[in-house]
């Protein structure tokens, strides 16, 4: 009974995704890398419970879930100016992204938010 929930909200949130055009997704990739703050939050809207749900699967905790979904937006806005639709879709890169947070170590993941703070307060 969980399984096929679980299944059909996956398929519910697939479609949502699929029913936007592919060139409008470049778009909004596009419109994030010229500054776009609210290019930023459209992606997110249409993407982060896929998202959200792929790295809770790997990982298997919610509050470490919910911090690695906000991380691979945090990427996606720094690095939109290297996405080539060419490599594949802007779904595709965004999960590549989310799975290779969620895959990483923990203590992998420890030493870079330790970097990140040091780098944001300064030295």
């Amino acid at each position: 009974m969980i399984r096929r929930l679980r299944s059909a909200i996956c398929c519910m949130l697939i479609g949502s995704i699929h029913r936007f055009r592919s060139l409008d997704w470049v778009r909004l990739v596009d419109s994030i890398a010229a500054g776009d703050q609210q290019a930023l939050r459209a992606l997110y809207e249409r993407t982060h419970r896929i998202v959200f749900t792929l790295v809770m699967r790997i990982c298997g905790n919610r509050e470490m879930a919910e911090e690695l979904t906000l991380d691979v937006f945090h990427d996606v806005w720094r690095r939109s100016g290297q996405y080539d639709p060419k490599g594949g879709s802007v779904v595709g890169w965004i999960m590549m992204q989310a799975r290779s947070r969620a895959i990483r170590p923990p203590a992998v993941r420890a030493a870079q938010e330790a970097h990140r703070s040091r780098s944001i307060s300064g030295p």
